[in-house]
């Protein structure tokens, strides 16, 4: 048989990797982001439109910001 360099993984990278996920999943939960708590939007919030200004683009972008003015 010929072999590929490709070697299965230890149970030690199995477990780092375990551990490294769980610390992800529950870091949230641990760490209070104050930002996530927040009054949405607490500053105002700027569209970008990568396009000529009156395409089609920038009217969809346009409206889009005139109902979320509107629904605050």
């Amino acid at each position: 048989m010929k072999s590929t360099g490709h070697s299965m993984p230890t149970r030690r990278t199995i477990i780092k990797g375990a551990g490294a996920m769980a610390a992800g999943l529950a870091a949230p939960a641990f760490l209070r982001v104050r930002s996530a708590y927040a009054a949405y939007p607490d500053r105002p919030v700027k569209i970008v439109v990568a396009n000529t200004p009156g395409g089609p683009s920038d009217l969809v972008a346009r409206m889009i910001s005139a109902a979320l003015q509107q629904s605050t």
